[in-house]
């Protein structure tokens, strides 16, 4: 039994190793808990060491992939409308600012930054930048787009 990012004890086969090369952010983890993708659950704990055991790793692509998912999907009925979308979740914008306020450190300015300040002053609601290592591999075009 080992223990989960949560503290949870779970079997070694139900969880997943965090790449060490492509860490998740906290930051990401947390907005991906927001749209109900629990990862914590399922990553190993970061304190704990394999010791050249090969398991199956989760890293910021993946999280990215996993997360896009969710705000890219949509269903239609068969008139064609649209009948589920992630705009129509009560919280959809709140999401995509806590997601669009993360950015690589050393960023100083960004059509992102730009676009989330912007938003932000028609929509009368507060951001604050992130500056979060090992987030520039994650593709925030989705929301990007969504946002707009």
């Amino acid at each position: 039994m080992v223990p989960d990012q949560t503290g949870d004890l779970n079997q070694l086969k139900e969880l997943y190793e965090e790449s060490a090369e492509e860490p998740i952010p906290d930051k990401i983890l947390d907005v991906m808990e927001g749209v109900g993708i629990d990862w914590r659950s399922e990553l190993i704990d970061r304190h704990v060491k394999l010791n050249g055991l090969k398991h199956e790793t989760r890293g910021i692509r993946d999280a990215s992939e996993s997360l896009n998912t969710i705000l890219t999907k949509e269903k239609k009925n068969p008139q064609g409308q649209l009948t589920e979308h992630f705009l129509f979740r009560d919280d959809s914008r709140e999401i995509l600012i806590q997601l669009l306020e993360i950015v690589p450190p050393g960023t100083k300015d960004s059509f992102r930054m730009r676009l989330l300040q912007r938003g932000c002053d028609l929509f009368a609601m507060e951001a604050e930048i992130q500056r979060v290592d090992g987030c520039a591999k994650f593709d925030f075009t989705p929301a990007i787009r969504l946002f707009i």
